[in-house]
């Protein structure tokens, strides 16, 4: 941005989108602290997220239902850094406010930089498939993933297991990422285990 003005001068630049992910645009809001900060959201159908990572410093954030991150740059309001925690349809926005005490001054410039980044969490599980005896126990080891490769500590994982053994729960990642869950398989037939890191 460059100011061809012969004055200073106030503005805001935002970006923002709606979030269509993996086939579904519900889901909920999620912030990673960073440094460097990452605000989007997640698909609840399929745990898949993906959001804006930051690179020059916001000056705000917003996660919210997508017509509320449209109306609140319509309205010059301004983001209020929050991060919606129901399923909604999914926006995400950030912001520079370039106030400051005087603005912009005549003829200098502002560069804004920011990354978009999808698949931000993943998900590793062993074994993949397996085949075994009834009445034995079915273990599948778990290892979470953040988008540089580092390991997402002390994170829920929430789970879901559908066919001949229904259930569903929610386990904690360790310091390394990595977790399991363990279930008794009584009856014959397959199961499907489902998970995804909830951020």
């Amino acid at each position: 941005v460059k100011n061809l003005t012969g004055s200073a001068v106030k503005f805001r630049a935002s970006h923002a989108a709606d979030l269509y992910l993996e086939g579904s645009d519900l889901g909920t809001g999620f912030l990673d602290a960073g440094p460097p900060r990452l605000v989007g959201g997640q698909s609840e159908t399929t745990g898949r997220s993906g959001g804006i990572q930051e690179v020059t410093p916001w000056s705000a954030f917003q996660a919210a239902q997508y017509a509320q991150i449209w109306s609140i740059i319509h309205n010059g309001t301004g983001f209020d850094n929050t991060v919606v925690d129901s399923e909604v349809d999914n926006g995400v926005g950030v912001q520079w406010d370039n106030y400051g005490t005087t603005g912009l001054g005549a003829g200098q410039t502002a560069a804004y930089e920011l990354v978009w980044r999808f698949g931000v969490a993943g998900l590793g599980i062993q074994p993949s498939t397996a085949t075994r005896p009834v009445g034995t126990s079915h273990l599948v080891g778990i290892s979470a993933i953040g988008p540089t490769g580092q390991p997402l500590a002390n994170k829920t994982v929430r789970w879901t297991i559908t066919g001949q053994h229904p259930a569903s729960g929610t386990l904690t990642t360790s310091a390394a990422g990595q977790t399991s869950h363990t279930w008794l398989g009584t009856r014959a037939g397959q199961d499907t285990f489902s998970a995804y890191v909830d951020l």
